[in-house]
């Protein structure tokens, strides 16, 4: 999954726990909220300008995926924004940090 990623310019996604990879990917995304769950992770996201949020899977339309889609090709800078701002949500640098800590508080 993380060569598709890696390989992704844009993603069609849901707004669940693969928000975080895509952000450490630096992968911006159409999110589709599949899961009551998923609502708050959506409009946090959409709001920090990660993503756009295109609402719940039961209410899209193809002509909403159309535009949103279009929104981001047409405009270059907001998908440098979604790009910078996944990165900034989550580096992917979780693990080093928390095993240089634990490292750290355990040296005597």
């Amino acid at each position: 999954m993380s060569e598709l990623m890696r390989e992704s310019d844009l993603c069609i996604g849901a707004a669940g726990s693969t928000s975080w990879e895509r952000c450490a990917m630096s992968l911006p995304t159409l999110m589709i909220v599949l899961a009551e769950n998923q609502l708050t992770i959506a409009k946090n996201l959409d709001k920090g300008n990660v993503c756009i949020n295109m609402g719940k899977a039961v209410n899209l339309s193809l002509q909403s995926v159309e535009q949103n889609l279009l929104t981001v090709m047409n405009q270059p800078e907001l998908y440098k924004t979604m790009v910078d701002n996944s990165q900034n949500i989550c580096d992917g640098l979780g693990c080093q940090r928390i095993l240089t800590t634990l490292l750290k508080d355990t040296a005597c």
